[in-house]
């Protein structure tokens, strides 16, 4: 006897696409997470949805960096760990 088992059902694109994006939340995306390692259309549709993503970040126009940016970044480290480190090593 053949056994009829129902079709496997997929998440609609949009809910593909949020979680492509990081925008799913946690528990629909821990779900969708399962659906995806049985499912290489859905895979598909994700990694598409991902790398339409990527190009738009890349293509995305971004504010200019101050000329001294990195400097202050790297200022913010030195500080963080001078405040970080220990007044004295204790005595073994």
């Amino acid at each position: 006897m053949e056994s009829r088992l129902p079709a496997p059902t997929h998440p609609p694109q949009q809910q593909l696409e949020a979680y492509a994006t990081g925008e799913l939340a946690s528990d629909s995306a821990a779900l969708l997470k399962t659906h995806l390692i049985a499912c290489e259309a859905c895979r598909a549709v994700v990694r598409a949805a991902e790398e339409n993503e990527g190009r738009r970040l890349v293509e995305q126009p971004g504010e200019p960096l101050a000329a001294d940016a990195l400097q202050r970044v790297l200022d913010q480290i030195d500080g963080q760990s001078e405040s970080s480190a220990p007044d004295e090593v204790p005595e073994a």
